[in-house]
Parts: structure tokens; sequence; C-alpha cells
């Protein structure tokens, strides 16, 4: 599985499209100048909003389509490619990959069992923008909307019904 990024059309929104073995299971858009990221998959919609929180800790407020806070992403100061993630209650941490190739990966509760994980592709190949995390939104654009899809009710389904098929 991986987010495959798609020419943009606009100026200040990136789009990117989360695929397995060539099927669209979401799509991604966030607006730079507003800071909003739109996010559908499974037949569910997303709407959040980034305010950076400042000072000691580098922290990332995560608000719902009504401006009410559902969250927080902050990065390791010492590690800035690991952080935590809090969204709509649900705590996790995270890492950000990017030798050989740009991998995000999400756990629940223990860091050595991943809960899922995604490369970043852009589709013209060029090199990838995410070199610094903690000062890129896309990247907590991404973070952020990879969290959100794993939530969904159907893909846990689906995800059960495949591992019991599988034993």
């Amino acid at each position: 599985m991986e987010w495959v990024s798609v020419k943009n059309l606009s100026l200040g929104v990136v789009e990117f499209h989360l695929v397995d073995k060539n099927h669209r299971l979401a799509t991604l858009k966030y607006n730079t100048h507003q800071q909003a990221l739109r996010v559908q998959g499974e037949g569910h919609y997303g709407v959040f909003f980034f305010e950076r929180s400042g000072g000691i800790i580098n922290r990332t407020i995560i608000k719902n389509e009504y401006g009410q806070e559902i969250g927080k992403l902050s990065f390791d100061k010492r590690h800035h490619k690991d952080g935590a993630l809090e969204l709509e209650g649900k705590k996790y941490t995270y890492s950000f990959e990017t030798d050989p190739s740009v991998e995000l990966t999400i756990y629940n509760k223990h860091i050595h069992q991943p809960l899922i994980t995604t490369g970043v592709r852009y589709a013209n190949n060029s090199a990838t923008l995410l070199q610094d995390p903690t000062t890129n939104e896309e990247y907590t654009s991404l973070l952020v909307g990879l969290c959100w899809f794993q939530m969904l009710p159907g893909l846990k389904k689906n995800m059960a019904e495949s591992l019991m098929v599988a034993v």
C-alpha cells in the first residue's frame, strides 16, 4: 500500500491517492493555504484543520470541520522521524523512514508490531519533498490521512475477514 501523488491542477492543493495493488482506497487533498485536509475512502469523508502550536514542543493541533480539537501530533526532538499522534481519543506512535524509500508506519501500542505501513511515491518519480517532517505539513496530512483510513469500520471488518480466510 502506498500514497501516490497526483498532478495538481490548483496551486496550493496537494493530492494523493492511497493505492493497494492498483486499486484506489482513499483520496487525500491538502490545501496548504488553509491548512485543511479532506480525505475520503470506503464511502466515508473526513475534514481536518491543522494549527501549529509551538514553543519547546513541536506540536500540531488537529481540529474537525467544526473547529473542535480532536487530536494532536508531536515530533520526538531527539529522533525527529518518530513521534506521537492522537486522533479521536486514540493514541498512536509513528515512524517516518526515507532510506531507501519513503515509508510511514503507525503503531498502536507496541512499537514492534505495526498497525499500518505505507510507502510514498511521487507520480513524476521526482525526489521526495518529505525531507524534514518537523516543518512539512504535507507529511502531517499523510499521517493523519493514514490514521483516519485505518480507523474506518469497513476496513476493520474487511481486514478481519481476510485474516479468517487466510487461516
